[in-house]
């Protein structure tokens, strides 16, 4: 068993536990701007080795239209390989107020398994941008840049899942946001629904949609970095394994969110033991009196 991690902030943490689907960043919301950027020299080298291939236009601007345009249509799931990471729960646990998710990386994988063209490794921290390697189809180079990073983001040491836009994703939309106000009408939902405290709506099926609205969808998925609409993907609790709470996170917020969450008991997850009223798997990081580390302590 080979187990993974995500260091989320409250919010986030809150949303995944109550409804365990996990964020989906399309290519064009990526927080790196050099990221599934192919350098000059490597698309003089794609037009120069497929022009002229069937299915390929000879326009060298329409080649690279079809090497990137495909890219922008999938999205990115990212893990980490590191454990109880200082810096990690900095940047992304908010400061230690959220907290880290322990994942079975198999379980994930078998939820994936039906998208053919997904894509999923470690992610390679390079000097070099421009693709190295032989390049005998398209595909191996996309996945050269969904996987590659410079080398100031090593300590992220992040193992990622690139899935295709799906209708079997979820969708959330910012309340604060016309523009994913906008989307939500697009998408067929009653803005009825968005009346909440929460920045967020809460996660919604696309299940409503059919294959003549994947234009609106891929619409929005396009636009998301401008309206900060959200997608996700299902990870579900039985890939869940431990939970560590943030030295800084709020227990008793979580306590109750826990306590919650075992009235109606998920049979891949308990949270909360019947039995001896003690909580499952889950710790809160404690700061070390002596060095920069942190303790683990059952909950």
């Amino acid at each position: 068993m080979k187990f993974i991690y995500k260091y989320m902030s409250e919010v986030a943490a809150i949303s995944f536990l109550k409804d365990p689907w996990i964020r989906v960043t399309p290519k064009a919301a990526l927080n790196d701007p050099f990221e599934c950027r192919p350098t000059q020299l490597t698309k003089e080298r794609i037009v120069k080795k497929f022009k002229g291939q069937k299915s390929l236009s000879t326009q060298p601007n329409l080649i690279i239209h079809n090497f990137e345009g495909v890219m922008d249509y999938f999205g990115i799931v990212s893990l980490s390989k590191s454990f109880n990471d200082l810096l990690m729960w900095s940047h992304y646990a908010d400061s230690h107020k959220g907290l880290m998710l322990e994942f079975d990386l198999d379980e994930i994988k078998k939820l994936t398994i039906l998208y053919d063209d997904k894509i999923e490794d470690n992610v390679q921290y390079t000097h070099s941008r421009a693709f190295e390697g032989v390049g005998n189809s398209l595909n191996e180079i996309r996945r050269h840049y969904f996987l590659s990073k410079s080398p100031p983001w090593g300590y992220e040491n992040e193992y990622r899942l690139v899935l295709p836009i799906n209708l079997n994703m979820k969708v959330a939309f910012d309340q604060e946001s016309k523009e994913s106000l906008h989307d939500m009408k697009v998408l067929g939902f009653s803005a009825e629904l968005s009346r909440n405290k929460s920045r967020f709506t809460e996660k919604y099926f696309l299940t409503h949609l059919n294959e003549s609205d994947f234009d609106k969808l891929c619409d929005v998925w396009l636009n998301s970095s401008q309206s900060n609409t959200q997608f996700y993907q299902y990870i579900g609790y039985k890939a869940l394994n431990r939970i560590y709470l943030g030295a800084n996170s709020n227990i008793d917020l979580f306590k109750m969110l826990f306590d919650e969450l075992s009235e109606t008991p998920d049979p891949y997850r308990t949270f909360k033991s019947i039995i001896t009223d003690e909580y499952n798997g889950i710790y809160h990081m404690k700061l070390d009196p002596d060095k920069y580390e942190l303790i683990e302590q059952q909950l």
